[in-house]
C-alpha cells in the first residue's frame, strides 16, 4: 500500500542501503493540466538522483583502513570494510569477531549500555560527533543483536544519518557501521513558523479543507540535498503529511524552513485495489468475550476481475483499473465452506475506488457470531498444521462446516461427519459454534479420520479431538462456557489423574479419552518449563501428530509408545530420546508403559564433519556405557577405511573422563573415509554404532575444495530464458518461514544461497518462488588433470504447501565444459524441508574430468504452490590417482587449551570441550556471576588427549540453577583459563 524503496544487498553484510532519491521529476517541471493518471508525478517534486560508487576519495579510504587496523587493536580479532560513497555520504560497516565477549548478559539494556560504551569510548571510529547520536532501537533476530542510533546536528535529526553496532549471541562484537553525512554550519532556527511553512507546503496540491488534512505530527530536521553527485548542501526542513481525496495522496512534503522553498514531495500511496478485513472472534468461549482479528484466507470478489483471497495477516489486493467496483465477500475459503442453517448466509457488500484501501468487516450487521467464530477457528487449525506439518492434506482441503443447526441433536450438540456441524443455543447450552474449543475438538476428529480412516478405540478418537483443543487454547478444561452461566469447570479437564487402564476400561469414549489427553497435556506441560511456552507446545505438537501418522495407533498405549518414537532423533530408541525422562514422567502419571531402554553397549558420538583437512589426524571422540555392567576398555575399537579399502581397526583409548574414548584416523590429500565404532562390557553384551556396522557404516569427506557460501565469490545467479519475477537466489543469512531455513547448513557460518529472503512481518509466501524459473551457477571448476571427482552439495527444497502442492520440480545440472553443454542429475518434486546432502561420482556422467560447473534451478510454473529452495556447502574430492593408505600411526600432540562449550545459549544441557597437553590433575569449575562456586566438574588426574564434559544445568546439591550467565574455568599445573556461557530457561 505505501510507497518507499529499500534494497536488499548480496556481499560479505547485510547493508541497509537508504535511497537517497524517490521522484524522479526535478523542482519546477511542471506539466499542463494533469489526466487522472499522471496525478503523482505532476505534484511529485524529487531529489536529484546520486551517484554511488565503492571506491571514495584516496583519503577517505586510507582514513577506512585505519578504522579497520584501530578495530584490531581495540577488540581483537580480523576485521573487514565494506564500504560505499554517494552524494558526500561515506557508507560504511566494519565486520569481523571480538577476541573476547563483551558481553555477560544478552537483554536489551545491557546490549545497549556496551554499545552506548564503544561509541564514547572509541570516537575515532565514527567520522561524525558521537555526542550529537541518538539512540533509536535494539533489534534481535537470528541470535544477533544490532544496536542503532540516529545521526543528529545540533539536536535535530538528519535524514538518512546512521550508526550501528552488532553483537553475536555469544556477546561479542561483529559489527559497526555508519551511514552519516559529515558536519556543516547550519542555521537551526526557522524562518518560518510551521502555520506558514504548512500553508507552502500544500502548494499547488488540490487541497480541500473540507475533506482533506495535514497530520498533526510535524517534524523539523535536516535535509542532506544533493546539488552536485559529490556533494550536498543542509537545509532546515519541515516534514509534513498531507492527506487529500481528490487526487487520493498522502504527500510527505519537505519545506525549507527558512526559504519556503518545498525541496522535495512524493505520494505515500500506490494505486489499486487492496484493503484488509476484520471481525470479532471469541478467544475460545463464551466467558472471556471478544477480540477484533482480521480474516486470512477469505473470498474476495470484485466485480469484472479475478477474484482473490485474503492473505494470512487479512489483508488483500487486487490490480486497479481506475474505476470503482463492487465488492462482495462470504465466510468462504481454501479451508473452509461455511453455511447457515438457521438464516442467511453471512454475507458482505461494498464498494472499493482504485486506490483506496476498502476494510471488509464482519459483524452483527452483516453476520452471526457463530458463522465468524467457526470461520476463524478453522483457519487458525490450517496455520496451526502449517507449523508442525505443512505436507498435511487434510489441513490444506476445505472442509464443510454447518451452523445454527437445530433439531433432533439439539440444543447442545456439535459433531463431525465430515463436515463438523454446530447447534444453536437453548435449554442452557451455549451455542456451540461460538466456542473455539469445541471447534478444534470437532476438527480433530477429521484429523484422526483422516490418520487412521476411524476414530480408534478406547475413545482415542475423543482423547485425540480433545489434545487438539488444549494445543490450541493452552487451557486444560474443555468447553468453558458450554453450560450457559457457568465459566469454571467447562466438561472435562486434561489436567487429571486418572490411569490406564482403570479410568478406561467400561467408559464411554468421552471419559476414556481424558487419559490419553492427560499424558498429552502433562508431556506439553513439562516440555514448556523447560523450553519455553512456544516451542514446549510445538514439539508436543509435532510428536503427538507425527507418532500418529508414522505408527498410526489404534489404542491408548499404541499412541504412548508412538509418541517416544516421534521423539528420537537418531533412529534408535534402545538409547532413550531427547525428552525421554519427560515422557517418562506423563506416563507414570497415568499409568502407561514406557519404551525402556534395553539392556547393552550404547554410543553417544558426534559423527565427524567434511573437511578440507589433509595434514592433522581426525580425532574421533564417543562416549560409550552400558545400562548393565562396565565397559571393558580394551574392547573399544574404531573400525575405518579410506575409499572402498579394506577394513582397518584400532583401539579408542580412555581419555580420563567417565566414559570418555577417543582414537584418531591418519589424514589424507582428498578422498571419502568410513568408519564404525565397537565395544564390549565385562557382562559380554557387545555393540556397535551405527547399530548395522559393518553393512552400515559412518562417512566423511576429505575435500580438494569447500565452498560454505559465506560469500557470493564466483557464483552466478540468472540465466538468459530465467522468467521467475520474485524469489531470485540470494546469499544471505536466512530468515526462517515455514517453508525457509533459518540458518545455513555450515557447521561455521551463518551465510547460504536462498531464493528470494523473506522479510519478517510479511506474508511468508512474499517472497518464495513466482511465475517460472531462477537460476543459480556455481564457478567453474577446472579438474583437467584428475582422474577420479566426488561431488556433494547440501540442498533445502520446499515444494508441498501452498494451495498447489508438488506441482514444481528442483533441478540440478553439471557441466564438464564450463557450461557449453548440460547433463542432469536431479529432478524432483520431492520436498526435503531440511538440508539434505546429494552425492555423486563424475564419472556416472563424464569418463574423464574437465571444467565442471555445477546449476542449481527453482521453479514454480504453476500457480498456488509455494516454493523455497536453498544451496550451500557444496565438496569437491578430487584424486590424481587412488589415495594411498598411511603405514604409520601419528601421534597427536595437544596443548592445553580451553574451547567454547557447544551449544551456546543452551537449555538445559551443554558440552565443555577441553586438550589437557600433560597427564595431569585437572580441575573444571563453574562460577556464577557474581564469583559463587556453582558445580565442580572435574577435580582428579586426567591423560594427556581431548576431553569433553557435559554440564546438565544444575548445582552441586543436583538442583537446576537460573537462567543466565556463567563462567566455565580450567585449571591445570601450568594453565588457567575462564569461559563465559550463557543458560536460557
Amino acid at each position: 500500500m505505501f510507497a518507499g524503496d529499500y534494497r536488499r544487498c548480496g556481499g560479505l553484510i547485510h547493508c541497509l542501503l537508504f535511497l537517497f532519491a524517490i521522484g524522479q521529476s526535478q523542482a519546477g517541471e511542471v506539466n499542463a493540466t494533469p489526466r487522472n493518471s499522471d496525478y503523482e508525478a505532476f505534484y511529485e517534486i524529487g531529489l536529484a538522483q546520486p551517484v554511488t560508487t565503492s571506491d571514495g576519495p584516496a583519503n577517505v579510504r586510507t582514513y577506512i583502513e585505519n578504522i579497520v587496523d584501530d578495530m584490531g587493536s581495540c577488540f581483537g580479532g580480523r576485521w573487514h570494510a565494506y564500504t560505499t560513497y554517494h552524494s558526500a555520504r561515506v557508507q560504511h560497516y566494519v565486520y569481523g569477531r571480538s577476541s573476547l565477549p563483551l558481553l555477560s548478559a544478552l537483554n536489551h539494556a545491557e546490549i545497549q549500555f556496551v554499545a552506548d560504551r564503544i561509541i564514547a569510548d572509541y570516537p575515532d571510529l565514527f567520522p561524525t560527533d558521537t555526542s550529537e547520536l541518538r539512540y533509536q532501537s535494539t533489534v534481535h533476530a537470528q541470535g544477533k543483536w544490532v544496536v542503532h542510533y540516529q545521526q543528529t546536528l545540533m539536536g535535530l535529526e538528519v535524514w538518512g544519518g546512521r550508526v550501528a553496532c552488532g553483537f553475536s549471541k555469544d556477546g561479542r562484537l561483529i559489527l559497526i557501521g555508519f551511514q552519516v553525512y559529515p558536519g556543516m554550519p547550519l542555521d537551526a532556527s526557522p524562518d518560518l513558523a510551521e502555520s506558514e511553512a504548512a500553508v507552502l507546503a500544500v502548494g499547488n496540491l488540490p487541497f480541500d479543507d473540507s475533506q482533506d488534512f495535514i497530520e498533526d505530527e510535524i517534524d523539523l530536521l535536516i535535509l542532506p540535498y544533493p546539488v552536485s553527485p559529490s556533494e550536498v548542501q543542509h537545509h532546515l526542513v519541515y516534514r509534513f503529511r498531507i492527506h487529500t481525496l481528490d487526487p487520493l495522496g498522502i504527500w510527505v512534503t519537505y519545506v525549507d524552513a527558512h526559504s519556503g522553498r518545498i525541496l522535495w514531495r512524493y505520494n505515500d500511496i500506490h494505486f489499486d485495489y487492496l484493503g484488509s478485513t476484520t471481525t470479532d472472534v471469541r478467544s475460545d468461549t463464551y466467558c472471556n468475550g471478544s477480540a477484533e482479528q482480521p480474516m486470512p484466507y477469505l473470498h474476495v470478489i470484485v466485480g469484472g476481475l479475478t477474484p482473490t483471497t485474503t492473505d494470512s495477516s487479512g489483508n488483500w489486493f487486487i490490480s486497479g483499473s481506475g474505476d470503482s467496483r463492487g465488492v462482495v465477500a462470504s465466510l468462504f475459503g481454501p479451508y473452509v465452506d461455511l453455511n447457515n442453517a438457521g438464516g442467511a448466509e453471512a454475507l458482505f457488500r461494498g464498494s472499493a475506488l482504485d486506490g483506496i484501501p476498502l476494510p471488509i468487516v464482519f459483524s452483527d450487521q452483516n453476520s452471526q457470531k457463530d458463522e465468524r467464530d467457526v470461520f476463524s477457528a478453522v483457519n487458525n487449525l490450517h496455520n496451526f498444521f502449517q507449523v508442525i506439518d505443512p505436507g498435511f492434506q487434510y489441513a490444506q482441503q476445505r472442509i464443510l462446516a454447518n451452523v445454527s443447526l437445530d433439531g433432533y441433536y439439539c440444543p447442545g450438540n456439535a459433531w463431525w461427519d465430515g463436515a463438523i456441524n454446530f447447534c444453536s443455543a437453548g435449554d442452557g447450552f451455549a451455542n456451540t459454534g461460538e466456542i473455539q474449543s469445541i471447534i478444534y475438538h470437532e476438527y480433530g476428529h477429521g484429523v484422526q479420520d483422516a490418520i487412521l480412516g476411524w476414530q480408534g478405540s478406547e475413545g482415542l478418537g475423543e482423547g485425540n479431538a480433545d489434545i487438539l483443543a488444549n494445543l490450541m487454547t493452552q487451557d486444560p478444561i474443555f468447553g468453558r462456557g458450554y453450560y450457559l452461566g457457568e465459566c469454571t469447570s467447562g466438561i472435562r479437564s486434561s489436567e487429571n489423574t486418572l490411569l490406564y487402564p482403570f479410568d478406561v476400561q467400561g467408559q464411554e469414549p468421552h471419559q476414556a479419552g481424558q487419559v490419553i489427553a492427560g499424558f498429552n497435556w502433562d508431556a506439553m506441560v513439562l516440555l514448556q518449563a523447560v523450553y519455553g511456552q512456544a516451542e514446549g507446545t510445538r514439539l508436543a505438537a509435532q510428536n503427538w501428530h507425527h507418532g500418529r501418522v508414522l505408527l498410526q495407533p489404534t489404542t491408548q498405549p499404541e499412541q504412548v509408545f508412538a509418541t517416544f518414537f516421534a521423539d528420537d532423533d537418531d533412529g534408535d530408541l534402545t538409547n532413550g530420546t531427547p525428552n525421554y525422562d519427560l515422557y517418562c514422567e506423563a506416563a507414570s502419571n497415568h499409568n502407561f508403559a514406557y519404551p525402556e531402554i534395553l539392556v547393552g553397549v550404547m554410543f553417544s558420538h558426534l559423527p565427524l564433519s567434511d573437511t578440507t583437512e589433509n595434514e592433522e589426524p581426525y580425532v574421533v571422540e564417543a562416549a560409550v556405557f552400558s545400562s548393565e555392567a562396565e565397559i571393558d576398555p580394551a574392547s573399544v575399537r574404531l573400525f575405518y577405511r579410506y575409499g572402498d579399502g579394506i577394513w582397518l581397526d584400532k583401539q579408542m583409548m580412555n581419555s580420563g573422563a567417565s566414559h570418555k574414548f577417543m582414537a584418531d584416523i591418519d589424514p589424507i590429500p582428498a578422498g571419502k573415509i568410513d568408519y564404525y565404532l565397537y565395544a564390549e562390557d565385562t557382562a559380554g553384551n557387545t555393540g556397535t554404532l551405527p547399530g548395522g556396522a559393518p553393512e552400515e557404516f559412518l562417512d566423511f569427506l576429505v575435500a580438494w575444495y569447500m565452498d560454505e557460501a559465506e560469500e557470493p565469490g564466483n557464483w552466478e545467479v540468472g540465466a538468459p530464458d530465467d522468467d521467475a519475477t520474485a524469489g531470485i537466489w540470494e546469499n544471505v543469512d536466512p530468515y526462517p518461514t515455514v517453508a525457509q531455513p533459518g540458518d545455513d547448513h555450515s557447521v561455521e557460518g551463518s551465510r547460504c544461497w536462498i531464493t528470494g529472503q523473506h522479510v519478517p512481518g510479511e506474508n511468508e509466501s512474499a517472497y518464495d518462488v513466482d511465475n517460472g524459473k531462477t537460476t543459480l551457477f556455481s564457478p567453474v571448476y577446472d579438474l583437467q588433470d584428475f582422474s577420479e571427482v566426488t561431488i556433494r552439495y547440501w540442498k533445502w527444497y520446499s515444494n508441498n504447501q501452498g494451495f498447489s502442492p508438488n506441482n514444481d520440480f528442483w533441478h540440478v545440472d553439471i557441466s564438464n565444459d564450463g557450461g557449453a553443454s548440460w547433463t542432469a542429475v536431479e529432478h524432483t518434486n520431492i520436498s526435503t524441508n531440511c538440508w539434505m546432502s546429494h552425492t555423486f561420482e563424475l564419472s556416472a556422467y563424464y569418463p574423464t574430468p574437465g571444467r565442471i560447473q555445477l546449476r542449481f534451478v527453482a521453479a514454480d510454473e504453476g500457480g498456488g504452490s509455494m516454493v523455497e529452495a536453498g544451496v550451500d556447502d557444496l565438496i569437491l574430492v578430487a584424486l590424481t590417482e587412488t589415495t594411498p593408505v598411511p603405514e604409520n600411526e601419528l601421534e597427536v600432540r595437544l596443548a592445553t587449551e580451553l574451547n567454547q562449550n557447544a551449544p551456546n545459549p543452551f537449555n538445559p544441557r551443554t558440552t565443555i570441550d577441553f586438550n589437557v597437553g600433560k597427564a595431569g590433575p585437572v580441575r573444571l569449575r563453574i562460577f556464577d556471576v557474581m564469583g559463587r562456586l556453582v558445580r565442580t566438574l572435574v577435580d582428579r588426574e586426567l591423560a594427556l588427549g581431548r576431553h569433553q564434559v557435559i554440564w546438565d544445568g544444575k548445582s552441586e546439591k543436583g538442583l537446576p540453577v537460573s537462567g543466565g550467565v556463567y563462567l566455565y574455568y580450567l585449571e591445570t599445573e601450568d594453565y588457567k583459563r575462564g569461559r563465559q556461557m550463557l543458560l536460557v530457561r
